[in-house]
């Protein structure tokens, strides 16, 4: 898979990936929904792939990041990293990321292969948006096809009234 296309599957499966946190009561995060896209994994892999020390390289993908809640719990993990503690904690606890994406991150920092796992995470969860869309389109074109039949049909009903509202006239 080449850098570029990674780039975008990350791009577009990690905005569903992290759909945003919202600050719940006790601090806890929860899901809510993100528009646009969330490049940091991919950014950052590809970075590290360039040979980026981890701070700059997380430093330079949060440039990118529109959400400012994303953007703070990244500056999070930043700021555990500086301290000598491991992204993937940092990322279980101020990001929000699902517990699989977490997972894989811990599995390439301790392997030492984490610009590949973070690769590994949006190839996941691309296919994941993926089966998604496929499952929405599947129900929508049937939907559409039903309002558009219902709509010719009103159509055909209102010619076929006037038709004979004028048969009416005549005699």
């Amino acid at each position: 898979m080449t850098a570029l296309t990674t780039l975008n599957a990350t791009n577009l499966a990690i905005s569903f990936l992290y759909r945003g946190s919202v600050t719940a009561s006790a601090g806890a995060r929860q899901f809510a929904p993100l528009p646009g896209h969330v490049p940091v994994p991919a950014n950052t892999g590809a970075l590290l792939e360039s040979g980026v020390p981890l701070l700059s390289a997380i430093a330079l993908a949060k440039g990118v990041i529109v959400n400012r809640i994303l953007a703070a719990g990244i500056d999070d993990v930043a700021q555990n990293l500086h301290r000598g503690g491991r992204m993937a904690a940092a990322l279980r606890v101020s990001a929000g990321l699902p517990i699989r994406a977490v997972q894989l991150i811990e599995v390439g920092e301790v392997s030492g292969k984490l610009p590949r796992m973070l690769e590994k995470v949006a190839e996941i969860y691309d296919q994941e948006v993926e089966t998604t869309l496929k499952r929405l389109l599947s129900i929508l074109e049937p939907a559409l096809i039903l309002g558009l039949g219902g709509l010719i049909a009103v159509i055909i009903i209102s010619i076929l009234v006037a038709i004979l509202g004028l048969n009416e006239l005549v005699v």
